[in-house]
Formats: structure tokens, sequence, C-alpha cells
């Protein structure tokens, strides 16, 4: 892994013109269109990294598998006052300056006033730091979730998306983001003994002899159990799946032959 110095870590200057909370928490509406000026390069800035992390996230497996010392955050939903708490606290030179890697467990948008702000600067920095900084799916990461306007009216994703940009804009930043929420893995271990996801273990993972290989072989398109755990639509690339589930399988077996001996 590549290690930078404090000194060589930036961020792109529409994120930081961005990485500004609007308002407060409990505010009741977002102010995008009152303090923030909509412009062309915003647009084409999220969609061009909403496409860059694609690439990335589409070569990752279902089931990621990390090593300590991890940061595990949850949901942050919109809230930019929380990622920015978060910011302070853990990475205040960036990701590539800090200790360990940093692990997302979905809910990026919806309630929160700025979920715009939110999902491009994970975003920003799942591009810059691929090897440190990792995301999985939660539920609000889904067409039906994040663009029901009705029930979480101006906390909407998509409704924030159509107040910054307009209505063919803003569907398609809404749309293009989304695709990139498509490949997000779904799980992650950290040390192959903490188990991470949102919204609680799956029901088929509560079954006998269940494995979390079943996790690496989801193909369905986006679909909520009802535990809140979501099954993601990109494919896994078919050697990559194989692999992880060959290597977890020789450590089960090891691990039941030592038992045994």
């Amino acid at each position: 892994m590549t290690s930078r110095t404090c000194s060589t870590y930036s961020s792109p200057s529409w994120l930081r013109q961005l990485n500004t909370p609007t308002q407060s928490r409990r505010a009741p509406r977002p102010s995008w269109a009152h303090h923030l000026q909509v412009s062309a390069f915003l647009h084409d800035a999220i969609i061009k990294h909403a496409h860059h992390a694609k690439r990335i996230t589409l070569r990752e497996p279902r089931l990621l598998e990390l090593a300590s010392p991890c940061h595990v955050l949850g949901d942050l939903h919109g809230n930019l006052v929380d990622l920015n708490f978060f910011k302070t606290l853990l990475w205040p030179a960036g990701p590539a300056a800090s200790a360990g890697g940093f692990l997302f467990l979905g809910d990026f948008v919806d309630r929160g006033p700025d979920s715009i702000a939110v999902v491009a600067y994970v975003m920003a920095m799942k591009c810059l730091e691929p090897s440190k900084w990792w995301l999985i799916r939660g539920n609000h990461e889904t067409r039906e979730v994040n663009g029901n306007t009705e029930h979480y009216g101006e906390g909407s994703f998509l409704w924030q998306c159509l107040t910054m940009f307009g209505d063919t804009d803003g569907h398609l930043v809404w749309e293009v983001v989304n695709t990139f929420f498509d490949t997000l893995p779904l799980a992650a271990s950290i040390d192959g003994s903490i188990f991470a996801v949102h919204g609680g273990i799956p029901k088929a993972l509560c079954e006998p002899d269940s494995s979390l290989d079943l996790i690496l072989q989801v193909h369905a398109c986006a679909c909520a159990c009802a535990c809140g755990s979501t099954f993601a639509c990109e494919r896994v690339p078919t050697r990559a799946r194989e692999r992880q589930i060959e290597t977890r399988r020789s450590r089960e077996q090891k691990s039941k032959k030592e038992e045994r001996e």
C-alpha cells in the first residue's frame, strides 16, 4: 500500500466547496438552492466521480475481507454535520495520513439535508483512497427508497437532486449515483472474526450449515430482505468470486483439521 504524507493530501475544489454543512441536523428544510450556487461544473464533477468510483467498486467482491485497524462508521443519512465530526476526529489530515482503514455501513443519503454533499464526499474519497476507504450498501442505496419523495419529502435524495439541478439534470445525477450504489459490496469481515453489515444478519445466514460464501454468490437485482440487508445488482467478477470462495473454504478445512488434532 502506498502511503502519502499530510502535505500531499488534497481534495478537489468542488468538494471543498461542498464540505460545509448547510444547516443543523434538526433544521427541517434543505437549503441547497439558497446557499450554494449550482453550476454545470458541480453537476459534471459529481457524475464524473460517480463513474470513477463505480469502476473501483465493480472490482470489489460482495464480501469485503478487511484487516484491522479499521474504523467502522454507521449511517450518515445526509448529515454533513456528522460527517464533519467524524472527519475532524478520525482523519483530520486525510485518510492517507490516518492509521487503519474506514468502513461505512451504508445509508449515505435521505432524511438529512445534505445528501448530495455526503455522497459526493464518500465517492471522492473512494477515488482518492480506494484501499483505505470502504463502502457497503444499505437499504437507502436503492432507487425504491431514495427516490421515495412522498415518504421522505424534502429529505429525499431525489428531491434534493431535483431542487439543486432541476428536473432533467437532477434525475440524471440521481440515476448515475444510484448506478454507483448498485455496485457496492453487501458486507465485510474484519480479521475473519468481525462481521459488518447494514441492518443485521440476513436470515439466510442463520440457517444450519450456512456460510458467508452465500454473500459472494448474490446476483439478484436491488431488493432488501426484511431485516434491511441489501442485495445489489451488478455481478461480481467470476474469477475474484471463485478465488475468494476457495480461500475461505481452505481456511475452514484447515481450522476443522486443527480442531480434530
